[in-house]
């Protein structure tokens, strides 16, 4: 598996980026916010794929500085606004047996809005309405950069014969100017689909939206 970028280069950006953050919080343009210096944290998350002027080279890995740091001083409305985000999450799961049934979730976000509505087996609806926090907002804004969602893709698997269960699932993204569709359909007891990387990181969105979720009930 080949590397993109050597080790002493991430080094010099690392140091570089202390550098800015460090200049930043200096800086006479920021009078009411300040870094906290010894809060400052920056690690390496490494992603086993590498994306090219939009081609995915799977012999390649790559990584992103992850960075955190604590402001001192009052926050003015409007000055750490990171709403914007938009995200819409559809999963329909159906069960093809002598018990046939689905279960529909959907999720939509908007801005620090989050809306949750299920529709069970038997009918049974659930409507929940929560807001989320800008670190959360921060949160998904980093995974949906790392698991590449903001590029339209679709995936459609043949469905199993005999007993079984499909789904179907699609996420619509808007984000920094940038829209996104996903699509994708199949057999869960699919090795396909199971080891699909468009599937396991949509997949990765709507299992930690759900985890945002669940942590409020």
């Amino acid at each position: 598996m080949r590397t993109q970028i050597s080790l002493i280069q991430a080094t010099m950006l690392l140091v570089l980026t202390v550098l800015t953050l460090g200049a930043l919080s200096n800086s006479p343009a920021v009078q009411a916010q300040t870094v906290n210096r010894p809060s400052i944290q920056i690690n390496l998350r490494t992603h086993q794929h590498y994306y090219s002027k939009g081609l995915e080279d799977r012999e390649a890995w790559s990584w992103a500085p992850a960075i955190l740091y604590q402001a001192n001083g009052p926050m003015p409305a409007g000055r750490h606004k990171v709403s914007g985000l938009y995200i819409s999450i559809s999963e329909t799961r159906r069960e093809h047996s002598r018990d046939s049934y689905s279960i529909s979730k959907a999720i939509t976000i908007n801005g620090n809005a989050l809306l949750y509505e299920e529709t069970g087996r038997r009918g049974k609806q659930v409507h929940k309405e929560y807001r989320l926090t800008d670190q959360e907002i921060v949160k998904l804004r980093q995974l949906i950069s790392e698991k590449h969602l903001l590029i339209s893709r679709s995936v459609e698997y043949p469905e199993a014969t005999g007993p079984h269960t499909t789904i179907e699932l699609s996420l619509e993204i808007k984000s920094n100017r940038k829209r996104s569709l996903i699509r994708i359909s199949g057999s869960t007891n699919s090795k396909e689909l199971e080891n699909d990387r468009v599937y396991k990181n949509a997949n990765a969105l709507f299992e930690e939206i759900s985890d945002m979720i669940h942590a409020r009930d």
